[in-house]
């Protein structure tokens, strides 16, 4: 989700007159994040899905070299809509997950994956009946390194850490080029994206990011097209001609977007809204995946803990 360091560290290296907001939190801080996600699921001639939840976790800081750790634990959680009965959130108590992150708290390692991984893997095979289906889910985090489970299990941490630490000169956005994963399976995909400060408040304390990032649409087309032609070649040349009749004019798009509102004296991102839409079409039938998200952060007070 976050660009990668060196891409964003060119990207923002400071311009005249930029508005440094770098993160100050006291030794061991500590604050709550909560965290209300909605996902629409729509296909063709399918009732759509839609699923809600909520979730308040307790945040725990510690520095530890030129970043720190940080350490989530979920105190309580809640879905509800399309197949919601069939996950135990429950099982989201028990297990913190524990975060190797940058100065600016942005996730690079999730430093207990292996217990992370087995509770993830406990939950598949309580919720999904058909063994096949358990087994290919499980796959999914079972191929992870440590590194990239901390972009996968906490999208959210990601999302709220993406505007921080920033150093951007008001009303002058900054373009960025990354990469990101095609769903179909095809090479990565070219994205393009920019921050933007848009408002910079000292007096209130408060300063104001949108971000933003969406497919190339020529890097999105030429990954699809080598993703349909590694399909047709495990195939048997009649089926072959089926697949590429039917997924020769597939179009693949991803829009993402955040705001975040920044409290200048801890650089903590206090509130944040994120969308993140995600279109394929062929044959003139068209699937929408659609993700809202409102973060909300307290301020970060000292640790009342005594060792």
């Amino acid at each position: 989700m976050r660009p990668a360091a060196a891409v964003l560290a060119a990207a923002i290296a400071a311009p005249a007159a930029a508005q440094d907001l770098p993160i100050v939190l006291p030794d061991r801080a500590t604050w709550t994040m909560t965290v209300e996600r909605t996902s629409e699921r729509n296909r063709p001639n399918t009732a759509a899905q839609i699923a809600r939840s909520v979730s308040t976790s307790d945040v725990d800081w510690t520095a530890d070299g030129d970043g720190g750790v940080i350490t989530l634990r979920v105190r309580s959680a809640q879905l509800d809509g399309t197949n919601a009965a069939a996950f135990d959130t429950n099982a989201l108590l028990d297990q913190p997950v524990v975060l190797e992150v940058e100065p600016s708290l942005a996730p690079t390692k999730v430093r207990n994956w292996p217990q992370v991984r087995t509770l993830l893997e406990q939950t598949i095979d309580k919720a999904v009946a058909e063994p096949a289906a358990a087994l290919t889910a499980k796959k999914i985090f079972s191929d992870l390194s440590p590194e990239q489970a901390a972009q996968v299990v906490s999208r959210e941490w990601s999302l709220a850490t993406l505007s921080q630490g920033t150093a951007l000169k008001l009303g002058h956005p900054v373009d960025y080029e990354d990469a990101l994963p095609n769903p179909l399976g095809g090479p990565p995909i070219k994205s393009v994206g920019t921050f933007e400060l848009q408002a910079y408040d000292a007096a209130a304390g408060r300063a104001v990011i949108e971000w933003k990032q969406a497919f190339d649409p020529q890097s999105a087309s030429a990954s699809v097209g080598q993703a349909l032609s590694a399909m047709m070649a495990r195939l048997a040349p009649d089926k072959a001609k089926e697949v590429q009749a039917a997924f020769a004019s597939m179009q693949i798009n991803r829009e993402d977007a955040c705001r975040h509102e920044i409290d200048i004296p801890t650089g903590l991102a206090l509130k944040v809204v994120c969308t993140s839409a995600m279109t394929t079409s062929a044959k003139g039938q068209t699937a929408t995946n659609l993700d809202r998200w409102t973060i909300t952060q307290t301020r970060p007070q000292p640790s009342a803990k005594i060792n």
